[in-house]
């Protein structure tokens, strides 16, 4: 008696599927593990007024690598995700048109709080702006003039005009 052996190409369909599933769910726990360690690293060497711009981008990388996880595991599972993903790049590209001078501040403070063209208690003078840079974050620097009144630039701007950086003056005991 011989017995013919069929293969079951559901189950190994299925296990392959599973597979697939795993690895993308372990790269996604992967991803959000590193976005953690990079972020208890940043909020050492960052100011605290800076820390709620960061949260905001980490809260944003968060929620990217969680839908981009979704979504491949939706796609894994053989449903159509083309018409979401049209939707979310629509959703995506307003959104970001809406919030142009919010990124770019967001986006200028990043570089100005790595890069430190000037420093706090500094003199600087941008555009028709003089005063002493009594705070910087991730939106604004903060100077005060001369009559102690307070001038709030974006950073955008200081990045876009030119900056006079004017040395303290040391007076001599």
């Amino acid at each position: 008696m011989m017995f013919s052996t069929v293969p079951n190409t559901t189950l190994s369909s299925e296990i392959h599927t599973g597979l697939q599933l795993i690895v993308v769910l372990s790269l996604g726990l992967v991803a959000l593990f590193f976005i953690k360690k990079v972020h208890h690293k940043i909020k050492k060497n960052v100011s605290k007024s800076a820390l709620g711009g960061i949260q905001i981008l980490v809260t944003a990388l968060r929620v990217i690598v969680l839908l981009i996880t979704a979504i491949t595991v939706l796609s894994t599972l053989g449903i159509n995700v083309s018409t979401l993903l049209a939707g979310l790049g629509l959703s995506g590209f307003a959104l970001s048109f809406a919030a142009k001078d919010i990124l770019a501040n967001l986006l200028s403070g990043i570089l100005l709080l790595i890069y430190r063209p000037f420093k706090l208690h500094q003199s600087i003078e941008v555009d028709t702006f003089r005063g002493e840079v009594i705070s910087m974050d991730l939106k604004y620097v903060t100077l005060q003039q001369k009559d102690f009144s307070s001038i709030m630039i974006p950073n955008s701007i200081i990045l876009s005009k030119i900056v006079t950086i004017h040395p303290k003056i040391q007076t001599k005991i």
